[in-house]
């Protein structure tokens, strides 16, 4: 369990580090005199983080509010193929040159949308390797392809330097820490913030990959993907009649005497009314996880049907440790708690939270399997396990 709760601080850590301001950050600011009148793809529809706009000679990248609580602002980054002329009008803004060939990694989620691209050549750099789930990335990793570049305070930014890479990727929750981001640019380094963490929609978080693919170029490849992705969810949605007795459901795990419970417009809420479930705490707005009192979380849900994602927990015995109250909620007496759990890599990283992000159709299928099996016979859980 330690290695667990570890990569979830590692997680946190990493989110921490990218908060500061990128060069091209623009709160408020709508399509300036360098982008005007290109036109928006229609390609975003469910992501609501990223437009991509194309122009003569390069695509604009837009990320916006890329970080818990930010609200009208921009980030842009111009996409310039290698070999093109820089635009003079371009002189002075956030440039890459693409395809990119050697990119650096702050989160696991990043690399996920890489290694969907079957561009894991491309990664020579990632915070927590250790933590890298898919097998072909880690074995890259293993072999010294893949150099860790580490987080928090023991970032190795010689070692950053020495990769020269052509992209780092970063991620934040607070526009005020930026020390590090600053530094890394002002020593020459193309950093680029994303924001896939803070979609609402699981399909939301998926679509990300038409912002990852438009670095290497792979835009058709992206949407094949992505059309598939969304195909497989929405079919598995549409399995689940409305009229079906929609069992109760409840999250978590408290932490310290505090429970923090995620708003009805977050991605765990969306997954579990898609899957046809009733997510207990409906009634709370938005997707931001608010601190609710342990004892009234142990009211609320002594009557749910199933317990989900109870935090490190890898037995029912670690429940009960945490508050003895706990062994009595229904579903630890019934057995239905499930953890995502299922898929942890040698190293202690959550394959829910990488491969995860751009499989949101195999987490919808356990999770209608967990609460309605009938609709989904002879399936095997894969990012869920049953605590026992």
């Amino acid at each position: 369990m330690k290695s667990v709760l570890k990569w979830h601080q590692v997680l946190f850590f990493h989110v921490l580090l990218a908060g500061g301001l990128v060069s091209g950050c623009r709160p408020g600011e709508t399509v300036d005199s360098v982008s005007a009148g290109l036109t928006v793809p229609a390609s975003t529809a469910y992501a609501r983080g990223f437009e991509l706009y194309q122009a003569d000679g390069y695509t604009l990248l837009r990320v916006k509010d890329p970080w818990q609580g930010a609200r009208a602002v921009v980030f842009d980054y111009y996409l310039v193929p290698r070999g093109n002329d820089l635009p003079e009008k371009l002189e002075g803004k956030q440039v890459i040159r693409t395809p990119v060939e050697k990119v650096v990694c702050f989160s696991t989620t990043q690399v996920a949308f890489i290694d969907a691209l079957d561009m894991g050549k491309c990664l020579v750099g990632a915070s927590g390797t250790h933590f890298i789930c898919s097998p072909a990335l880690r074995a890259r990793a293993h072999s010294g392809l893949i150099r860790e570049v580490g987080y928090d305070q023991g970032i190795s930014f010689e070692t950053i330097l020495d990769l020269k890479p052509d992209l780092v990727l970063t991620f934040g929750v607070s526009g005020t820490i930026n020390q590090e981001v600053t530094r890394m640019q002002s020593w020459g380094l193309p950093v680029v913030i994303t924001a896939e963490y803070l979609e609402t929609h699981p399909l939301g978080k998926a679509e990300w990959i038409r912002c990852m693919a438009a670095f290497f170029g792979l835009e058709n490849t992206a949407s094949a993907i992505f059309d598939s992705i969304a195909a497989s969810y929405l079919a598995l949605a549409a399995i689940v009649p409305d009229s079906l007795p929609r069992p109760a459901v409840m999250l978590g795990l408290p932490w310290k005497d505090t429970w923090y419970i995620s708003g009805s417009a977050s991605f765990a809420a969306h997954l579990i009314k898609d899957a046809g479930g009733a997510y207990l705490w409906d009634d709370i707005p938005g997707y931001e996880s608010v601190p609710v009192n342990l004892e009234a979380v142990y009211q609320q849900c002594r009557d749910a049907d199933v317990w989900l994602n109870p935090g490190a927990a890898s037995h029912a015995g670690h429940i009960a440790a945490t508050d003895r109250r706990l062994a009595g909620i229904r579903p630890v007496k019934t057995g239905r708690v499930y953890n995502n759990n299922a898929r942890i890599s040698e190293g202690g990283g959550n394959d829910y939270w990488e491969s995860g992000t751009v499989k949101p159709h195999l987490i919808l299928k356990d999770l209608i399997h967990i609460f309605h099996p009938q609709l989904i016979e002879h399936h095997e859980l894969y990012y869920y396990k049953k605590l026992d």
